[in-house]
């Protein structure tokens, strides 16, 4: 929808091509709940922060993957005949 989050001007024509305005702006943000500085954009939502995300889970992923293993391995020596 245009001007989507705009209390005044979302869904209005008058909102496709003209600047929201220094006001409608800030009541937009405080309507989406958006208190960053203006043009900042979390990490969360840009490249880099989903490649890191993406990273961390693999990590953790991996970290589990060894320990298991590790396991695995020590109780080798108790599953196996002895002599």
């Amino acid at each position: 929808m245009i001007g989507f989050g705009s209390p005044n001007k979302a869904g209005k024509e008058e909102s496709h091509g003209a600047a929201l305005g220094e006001e409608e702006v800030a009541l937009t943000r405080q309507k989406l709940g958006w208190h960053h500085p203006a043009f900042e954009i979390q990490k969360r939502f840009t490249a880099r922060g989903m490649a890191v995300k993406k990273a961390r889970k693999r990590s953790s992923s991996g970290r589990k993957s060894l320990l298991l293993m590790r396991r695995l391995i020590l109780s080798w020596p108790r599953s196996l005949p002895a002599g």
